[in-house]
């Protein structure tokens, strides 16, 4: 993926935008979006599959910096890419380039804080409907267990007014002695 981008970068800027015949200045915020407006042939602010094949990017090799899985490079992505591509190699990054990717970098970074945040809370209120269900479930197991109680209390009552039958005892007779 690197070389592929690189060689995107490098051809797109010497060529698109005629700097072959003089040295380039510091890679900055306004030559990464001029590589991104050239690649982007269609002007829809991404660079699609046949784009991105157009200048020897693979599908996987893209996947590395499609940030939100859309099959496409937008333009925060391709930004921080461009940056990456230029920091591994020997030149510079303008000033105004790096703060937009830290910019780009800090909107990702907050962007799935909140997600998860949202997440965790889903998965909070989930446990709380679930513990709600087995608390009027154990509610309802009590009160069964008490009418069965109350029940039985109430059957011992209307069942002793039965005379249990006495058992006769023994007559003993003093003996002679």
């Amino acid at each position: 993926m690197q070389t592929a981008l690189t060689i995107l970068f490098t051809t797109t800027l010497l060529v698109g935008t005629g700097l072959a015949q003089r040295q380039a200045p510091a890679h900055d915020l306004t030559r990464a979006e001029a590589t991104f407006r050239i690649a982007d042939r269609d002007h829809d602010g991404k660079l699609n599959q046949a784009e991105l094949r157009a200048k020897g990017i693979s599908q996987a090799q893209a996947r590395q910096h499609d940030a939100d899985g859309d099959g496409a490079i937008d333009k925060s992505e391709f930004l921080v890419a461009y940056r990456a591509i230029v920091l591994a190699g020997s030149d510079g990054v303008g000033g105004d380039l790096q703060n937009e990717v830290t910019r780009i970098l800090a909107a990702r970074k907050a962007a799935k804080e909140k997600a998860d945040a949202e997440a965790r809370a889903r998965h909070a209120q989930e446990r709380i409907k679930q513990a709600e269900l087995e608390r009027a479930e154990a509610t309802k197991r009590i009160e069964a267990a008490r009418r069965a109680a109350e029940a039985r209390k109430n059957a011992g009552k209307t069942g002793g007014d039965r005379q249990r039958p006495q058992r006769e005892r023994p007559v003993t007779r003093p003996v002679d002695g």
